[in-house]
């Protein structure tokens, strides 16, 4: 499904695969003196939209409207020199599968030398009519160009069928690891209408990228189907995209209603002025959107929409129910968690969540298994290359832990748990979903991060139990059974957190203690990152 976003980057490696290769590259000659078959690498970038009252050269990147290809999105390639094609290069379609670009079977592609001028556009047809005498790339596809027209309707995968875009290439010198870099630059030939309908967008203040809306009407359009936003976890905005054709696009009313929040249709209709190519015009109905600034910290409620909730904030009973957690700590995981979560979170994460629940494992103990640590190799021989296995004590690495765990054997109690709890606690698909924290990560859940090696220290379980109470979860500091497994492991032992004091035990408040997996009546508190 190809979808456009809001605010994120298109930066697409494309990697062209030869008949001749078993790799997913093509081996081309690079320049008159190389080689033949030096390795061809492209990058492909979406130049976006801009604002139509402002400047390419003083935009920022809040006014990006960018597209990301996705499965079976195709663009089409040319290479001329002299006026003339180059032979191979003639209408290349260069189909996307997901994860890189490839060619058509049996095609090849090679480099004939210097002086050659490389052609794109999106998206692909079977025969456009090009200009070889143009000596600029919107000559060479203007007949493409002016005969293009955006049909009415551009909901889901049929906004980005319409959204022409064409650029051209540019080849670097041979690289130290023997590549050369085709960098192809698209720009959007069409004009963009943004229309916003009353709704509040709340976005974090240390990420603006990070946003959730409420409030948000149901619209209706007459005779026209924009493309509704949405949001990071796939839930539609109140902002939607139509498609003109450029410079003429005050031609056509756009109209239709939407019902506001005090249950009331409202109508609306504008004419949209002209639009120059490769800008956007947002048409505010009643106002359009209020944008609100949240400040993140530790306490504040973690919906399962991936939304915040101030911590001082009093919930109504359906917020409490759709409160997944608290956030007990504000940090970046990735580079614990050894790259893990790079993709996930290419930002960085903003902080960890506890679970609003714990799970007891009655009279059973959570994990089996000997010395995880000496099976580390043997269970996966391709882990990261940083992943020293579940023994280092001073890492924000649970999510890491809990892949290995999971690799090793899923049977184990603490992972059926686990699986349980996701399905019944479903969380944001923005989330990291719900792990069994490492030692570091349950220190700074009890204690803080300002006192985390300070033992007997609780200062934030009962800041974290204080929140909890308040959305009907389980406190940390008080009940029976407070005492919490983790995912770091020694030997045949495991990690085992006092949220409370067992004298009995010897188990004291604030410590953390090397017990046997044998142990039994204790509790697993699950977290995730966001």
């Amino acid at each position: 499904m190809k979808q456009p976003f809001l605010y994120q980057p298109l930066f697409i490696f494309l990697l062209l695969a030869g008949l001749w290769s078993c790799t997913d590259e093509v081996n081309a000659p690079g320049s008159d003196t190389e080689k033949p078959r030096t390795r061809l690498t492209i990058n492909v970038t979406d130049n976006g939209y801009y604002a139509s009252t402002g400047k390419p050269t003083t935009r920022t990147k809040q006014d990006d409207y960018q597209t990301i290809f996705t499965q079976d999105d195709r663009i089409g390639l040319y290479a001329i020199k002299d006026g003339a094609l180059v032979e191979g290069y003639n209408n290349v379609c260069i189909t996307y599968d997901g994860t890189q670009w490839t060619l058509p079977e049996n095609t090849d592609l090679t480099y004939e030398g210097k002086g050659i001028t490389y052609y794109a556009y999106y998206p692909y047809q079977d025969n456009p009519e090009i200009d070889l005498s143009a000596s600029e790339e919107s000559g060479f596809f203007q007949t493409m160009i002016s005969g293009w027209t955006p049909d009415n309707s551009q909901s889901d995968d049929a906004y980005t069928s319409q959204d022409l875009m064409t650029g051209t290439g540019t080849l670097s010198e041979r690289q130290s690891d023997g590549f050369r870099l085709l960098t192809v630059s698209l720009t959007h030939r069409m004009a963009l209408v943004v229309i916003e309908f009353p709704h509040t967008r709340y976005q974090l203040d240390v990420d603006p990228k990070y946003a959730w809306f409420i409030n948000v009407p149901e619209a209706a359009f007459t005779s026209f189907s924009p493309y509704r936003e949405k949001d990071s976890n796939d839930k539609g905005t109140g902002s939607y995209r139509y498609l003109v054709k450029p410079g003429n696009s005050g031609g056509s009313t756009l109209s239709g209603s939407y019902t506001a929040t005090n249950g009331v249709t409202k109508n609306w209709e504008f004419t949209p002025t002209a639009i120059t190519a490769g800008k956007y015009r947002t048409y505010k109905v009643d106002g359009g959107k209020t944008t609100i600034e949240h400040p993140l910290q530790v306490g504040d409620f973690y919906l399962n929409d991936g939304s915040l909730i101030g911590k001082d904030k009093s919930l109504t009973n359906a917020q409490k129910t759709a409160c997944l957690g608290i956030v007990y700590t504000l940090q970046d995981i990735r580079k614990d968690n050894c790259g893990l979560l790079d993709s996930k979170f290419p930002r960085g994460t903003h902080g960890l969540v506890v679970a609003k629940r714990h799970q007891g494992s009655g009279d059973k103990s959570v994990w089996s298994g000997g010395d995880l640590a000496n099976s580390l190799s043997s269970v996966w021989p391709d882990k990261p290359k940083d992943y020293e296995g579940l023994t280092d004590t001073d890492k924000m690495q649970g999510y890491i832990n809990t892949v290995f765990l999971q690799k090793y054997s899923s049977g184990q109690l603490a992972l059926t748990l686990l699986a349980s709890y996701r399905n019944n606690n479903v969380a944001p698909a923005s989330s990291s979903d719900w792990y069994c924290p490492s030692h570091l990560e349950i220190r700074i859940m009890c204690r803080g991060e300002e006192e985390v090696n300070v033992a007997g220290t609780v200062t934030r379980r009962d800041i974290l139990s204080t929140q909890l109470g308040k959305c009907s979860g389980d406190a940390l500091n008080s009940g029976g059974g407070r005492r919490y497994w983790v995912s770091s492991q020694s030997g045949g032992n495991s990690w085992l957190m006092a949220f409370l004091t067992y004298a009995s035990d010897g188990h004291y408040a604030g410590n953390i203690y090397l017990t046997s997996k044998g142990h039994r009546y204790s509790h697993l508190r699950f977290i995730l990152a966001f």
